[in-house]
């Protein structure tokens, strides 16, 4: 903690002098709460419905608006940092430093929006001609690479991460892609939203091919649906890809053909520009791979080259004219998340340098937004939650002292990574050029795709960020053992340096208490210290491993149960560890609160105790008001629960939010003891 947070809990009552008191009340001014009480709904018991009662007054007044999903803390502070970065990228523009100029010359492309208008489909004709050209499965395969340095969908999609067996050194690691749609559930569920959306999709696909000049779209249209149709049923689940070990299959490049014969493994690669010398590739699903083998030669080639048409128009339908945004948003945006009309251009201008230059602008906004004391201020956090999981690690019962050990030497070895990297990513290799949109799009993609194709045959870069600074996010990584903090998410009402530790430690707290129990979750607890891949049972022994496996079923159950719309429940498996690491992570931000407050009592502020200003920090971040098609997408294809159940769901388990609200029997928030989950 702070010297300033200190004095201010010490208080200046030991000083009699008036006028000292009067300098000092004006250099220390009253703590903030961190709460919103504005939004507090005092006629719901937080007894009965905690989520409301937080929430309640800002539920009914908020607004999402007409160009996204949804309105939450994270969407309303996203609009804040992006109209910052609007303002640096047109300043940058008279910039001398060729990165910044870089950054304004790919914003100026895609501003011009008459000029992209009128060059039409040119800046694809390469493309499209090169898949007109496609005459056998090998030839098919090697376009599946190519293109994929475009990041255009086809049946393969590619990572390079550190190796589930030697970490130090990079693998290649190929998975199951091809749909359009979010998931497998939106092409085999017969219910009557993913029906709809279906019947928008094909429309869709009929619409883009047209628009290039198919005479037959919609005949062109069907024959790629039914493709996509039987890659979706080849398709693994969302819960069965989450488990490493089902997806960690490595496989010698000379037995690639034994998992199957009629995929042209090689010239797949080749088209992808692997060059450096692999032994062995990392299978995600392999069943999936068997049946595109199938495909390739079950269906036939004109429909494959309709597919990859139009899967290469609507990758860059954003980038071309009028008529291609207007279709690309009647499906992206309004058919399967709900909104109602596009962002303004400037704003799709920066999520687009936002995907593809990320650290450039990250590196201007850190520069000018962000205040380094607010780091060191979240490393004591940081330090505070730690040594809570160490003290729950070394005082668990059910950990033999070799599991006891294995976990603590992961925790030590935790790297916690905040605000921006120490290496910003160089970009001096792309070119840019102010008119020339698809162009520029095309060389930012594969410059990313080489970059981590280089990788190959090099040693881990364990100092690498998977995110941007600027992103309202953040996230942990088990096989680097890393937790990450973007600079983005340390603002209000996640993180509020003006404000009294308690709702912090509930918001962005919990969120590092999230992130670091990602490491000792269902799946992270199967990689070591090191980020070797252990598998089942990982660094427990097998009964240590029943016992958590155990607790984490009652978490599948309970979550199951929660119907997020009519007829649509949660999947508790899918949302397993996300759901682990909330109830954990709230857990652990308690702890570390308190140990923060190093045995002195908590300050009341605004007639709260400092317990229940964690509680409602926790759950104010979780506000939000979200579109059916939104959530529906949320369902079938993340791993997070919705937001409403993460703001009230976790909150049950938690024995001390009973004490902090006094909720017992018979209140609608109440779970009995015997029905709670610690998981650490």
């Amino acid at each position: 903690m702070n010297a300033i947070v200190i004095l201010k809990r010490a208080g200046v009552g030991v000083v009699c002098a008036a006028l000292v008191l009067s300098m000092a009340a004006a250099a220390e001014p009253a703590l903030k709460s961190g709460i919103d009480l504005q939004y507090v709904d005092r006629s719901v018991r937080p007894q009965d419905d905690f989520y409301r009662h937080v929430n309640g007054r800002w539920l009914d007044s908020a607004q999402i608006p007409a160009d996204q999903e949804r309105v939450t803390p994270s969407a309303q502070l996203n609009v804040v940092i992006r109209t910052r970065l609007r303002e640096l990228v047109e300043q940058a523009a008279r910039s001398s430093d060729a990165s910044q100029r870089k950054v304004a010359d790919f914003y100026a492309s895609f501003m011009d929006e008459a000029a992209v208008q009128k060059q039409g489909l040119r800046p694809l004709a390469r493309e499209l001609a090169a898949i007109e050209a496609i005459d056998s499965p090998a030839r098919l395969c090697a376009a599946f690479g190519e293109l994929g340095q475009l990041l255009i969908t086809t049946p393969f999609t590619t990572s390079v991460l550190n190796d589930p067996d030697r970490p130090s050194e990079y693998a290649l690691f190929l998975y199951q892609s091809g749909l359009g749609m979010p998931s497998r559930d939106y092409y085999l569920d017969d219910s009557p939203q993913f029906e709809d959306a279906r019947r928008a999709y094909e429309a869709y696909i009929s619409t883009l091919l047209g628009l290039a000049g198919n005479t037959d779209a919609q005949r062109a249209a069907a024959a790629v649906m039914e493709l996509e149709t039987k890659l979706a049923r080849a398709h693994w689940s969302a819960a069965a890809s989450r488990d490493p070990g089902k997806t960690n299959n490595r496989v010698a490049i000379a037995r690639l053909n034994e998992v199957s014969d009629k995929v042209e493994w090689r010239s797949y690669l080749q088209g992808l520009g692997v060059t450096a010398r692999l032994d062995s590739v990392i299978l995600g699903q392999t069943s999936y791979f068997v049946g595109l083998g199938e495909l390739l030669h079950e269906a036939p080639l004109a429909t494959w080259k309709a597919y990859l048409r139009y899967q290469l128009l609507a990758a860059y339908a954003p980038y071309l004219g009028r008529e291609f945004v207007d279709a690309d948003f009647a499906l992206r945006g309004m058919a399967l998340r709900g909104i109602k009309e596009n962002a303004p251009r400037w704003r799709l201008a920066l999520d687009l340098i936002d995907e593809t230059m990320g650290e450039a602008l990250g590196n201007l906004y850190v520069a000018r937004y962000f205040p380094p004391a607010s780091k060191a201020r979240l490393q004591e956090m940081a330090n505070n939650i730690v040594a809570a999981l160490r003290e729950r690690i070394e005082s668990a019962t059910w950990l033999s002292a070799p599991g006891k050990r294995a976990a603590l030497d992961k925790l030590h070895t935790l790297k916690v990574k905040i605000a921006y990297p120490d290496r910003w990513r160089d970009y001096s290799a792309l070119r840019i050029e102010r008119g020339d949109l698809v162009g520029n799009v095309q060389r930012a993609r594969s410059f990313e795709v080489r970059r981590n194709i280089g990788k190959l045959g090099t040693a881990m870069d364990r100092d690498e960020w998977y995110i941007t600074p600027q992103t309202v996010d953040a996230y942990g990584y088990p096989p680097l053992n890393d937790i990450v903090f973007p600079a983005g998410l340390m603002q209000p009402p996640f993180f509020d340096p003006d404000a009294d530790d308690a709702a912090n430690y509930g918001a962005i707290g919990a969120t590092i208490g999230h992130e670091l129990s990602h490491g000792f979750d269902d799946v992270g607890s199967q990689y070591g210290a090191d980020g070797a891949f252990l598998g089942k049972p990982g660094w427990f022994t097998a009964g240590e491993r029943a016992q958590f496996d155990a607790r984490g079923q009652v978490l599948v159950e309970q979550y199951s149960a929660i119907e997020a719309l009519p007829g649509q429940h949660i999947d508790g498996r899918l949302t397993l560890g996300e759901n682990i690491a909330d109830n954990a992570g709230l857990a652990l931000a308690y702890a570390g609160y308190h140990k923060s407050l190093g045995g002195k009592p908590a300050p009341v502020i605004d007639g709260l105790t400092g317990d229940q200003r964690l509680f409602m920090g926790w759950t104010q971040k979780w506000r939000a008001k979200v579109r059916d098609a939104e959530t529906l997408r949320i369902l079938k294809s993340d791993e997070h629960s919705p937001r409403w159940v993460r703001g009230s769901a976790p909150l049950r388990n938690q024995d001390a939010f009973y004490e902090a609200f006094g909720v017992h029997a018979g209140d609608a928030m109440y779970l009995p003891p015997q029905q709670r989950v610690t998981v650490w």
